[in-house]
């Protein structure tokens, strides 16, 4: 027997489009494609399960699945992925389910996973970000601010996840100029912000 892991990224869109700021657009989106691919990566080195022990099936898109041999292997991951992803990006959640397939992967095992992701998509998660009511509210989402950023050289509160976007935006900055092959020197012509691009 084996073991197919699925989990899933919940509200991107919202997570993505918390504000309108294009620097933390693009820490947001490289954050989620970070998420499905790299993170996933170190966590299952971080839990030491072996390169052989498993298949990975799909990561991307918010995305994964993973075919495991050890039932163990796929419940550790499942215990730890879902806080690990809450701390990497306030204000998601990780829907996960785990299916018992035969050596081979089917069709109907995917179906069956994809039915039990569905289902836990309606668990509540708590958000690690509550905040108390004697704190500080960022203006531009609402949420209780936990730091602080330079914006057109102006200090403003933000909540956890916007400084978290803030500081992976130039990470995501330079992955996505790599992808598309434009220069450093070339990017500089191109408006930072959405203001600056009517």
């Amino acid at each position: 027997m084996r073991y197919l892991y699925g989990a899933s990224v919940q509200g991107i869109q919202s997570f993505i489009f918390a504000t309108n700021r294009l620097r933390e657009i693009v820490g947001a989106s490289d954050l989620i494609e970070e998420i499905a691919t790299e993170f996933f990566e170190k966590l299952l080195d971080e839990l030491k399960i072996s390169k052989t022990d498993y298949d990975i099936v799909v990561m991307a898109a918010g995305n994964v699945r993973i075919h495991f041999k050890k039932k163990d292997d796929a419940q550790a991951l499942f215990r730890i992925a879902s806080k690990k992803v809450m701390q990497k990006a306030f204000g998601i959640t990780l829907s996960q389910a785990i299916v018992e397939t035969e050596d081979m992967l089917y069709r109907k095992d995917i179906d069956c996973l994809e039915e039990r992701l569905k289902s836990a998509r309606n668990r509540v998660e708590i958000a690690l970000d509550a905040s108390l009511n004697a704190t500080h509210i960022a203006p531009r989402t609402g949420r209780s601010a936990s730091a602080k950023v330079s914006i057109h050289k102006k200090t403003e509160l933000v909540d956890t996840a916007t400084k978290q976007k803030d500081n992976q935006a130039k990470i995501g900055k330079e992955r996505l100029l790599k992808k598309i092959g434009i220069s450093k020197e070339e990017f500089k012509k191109f408006p930072n912000e959405m203001d600056k691009m009517a």
